[in-house]
């Protein structure tokens, strides 16, 4: 069997998991390990990446690093939206090199290409939120779009009322999201809000990977769900298990979902965890 481990450099989240492919050619992937570092912190301000988001990061990395030392894995890491956007990417990636670890910083559409063939295997479409970009793809239209949950949050802070929030975020989406696919056709939903609007739905407290893919999104579930997140207030959504790291995200990725639902006409998300982690160690490891 050909293992090694896979490395996510998030702008919200950094995740880690260890898979491998057998001699048959059966793919497998170890439940995912996640810390959030919220790295895009400030980068919609300041272009860069602050030192406080980078020194999270880093403790984090060196963490799971260990972890694939103690077992003899390679890592495979990528990094996305936060630091391909920044100015200072190497006060980041130079020390995760000094660690052996070579980080891919991919272009907008190859991480949206690797999520979709994690997901679908590219046979649906797909709509990734993750904390500082947007990707859609459907059929030959592909788009990375820089909003996410973190810089929604940014652009939202200080709303008084559910409606301004929701104002600011479509006003920023509606810079960012020019255009999207044609109506119709299949989509998939990945990325951290949206498998924890699908773990809400559930009523889970503790995320549980297996279940992600029992949840189908609509928009009037999803309105539904905005307004209750909203009515609970930041102190009881922080003291929630599952959003205790997305009390302060999760309002605005779901409303960047919200729009991109309403712009592309989708009535139905199905949900999955499968995303790019599989995806980009799938291709690396040779299965696709």
């Amino acid at each position: 069997m050909k293992q090694a481990a896979v490395l996510d450099i998030g702008s919200n989240s950094i995740r880690y998991a260890c898979g491998g492919v057998s001699d048959a050619g059966r793919f497998t992937l170890e439940p995912k390990r996640l810390a959030t570092t919220k790295l895009a912190e400030g980068l919609t301000q300041t272009g860069l990446l602050g030192q406080a988001p980078i020194a999270r990061t880093l403790e984090a990395i060196r963490g799971f690093a260990a972890d694939a030392t103690a077992r003899g894995l390679p890592v495979f890491a990528y990094a996305t939206s936060a630091v391909r956007d920044s100015a200072n990417r190497e006060e980041l990636l130079s020390p995760v090199r000094a660690l052996g670890i070579a980080v891919e910083v991919l272009p907008g559409a190859d991480e949206a290409r690797y999520a979709m063939l994690g997901a679908t295997g590219g046979k649906a479409g797909l709509i990734d939120i993750g904390g500082g970009s947007t990707q859609v793809l459907q059929g030959g239209f592909s788009a990375s779009w820089p909003i996410g949950c973190v810089r929604a949050g940014e652009y939202a802070q200080g709303a008084p009322t559910l409606a301004a929030l929701r104002e600011r975020v479509y006003a920023a989406c509606a810079v960012s999201l020019m255009r999207f696919p044609a109506p119709g056709g299949e989509y998939v939903g990945v990325g951290g809000t949206i498998t924890t609007l699908a773990a809400l739905e559930l009523g889970l407290r503790a995320y549980a990977p297996g279940r992600i893919c029992e949840v189908t999104l609509s928009p009037t579930m999803l309105a539904a769900r905005i307004e209750s997140l909203y009515e609970m207030g930041a102190q009881a959504r922080r003291a929630h298990p599952l959003l205790k790291d997305r009390y302060d995200t999760i309002l605005p990725g779901a409303c960047i979902l919200e729009y991109v639902l309403k712009q592309a006409r989708i009535a139905l998300l199905p949900v999955s965890d499968r995303d790019g982690m599989e995806g980009y160690l799938m291709a690396k490891l040779g299965v696709i």
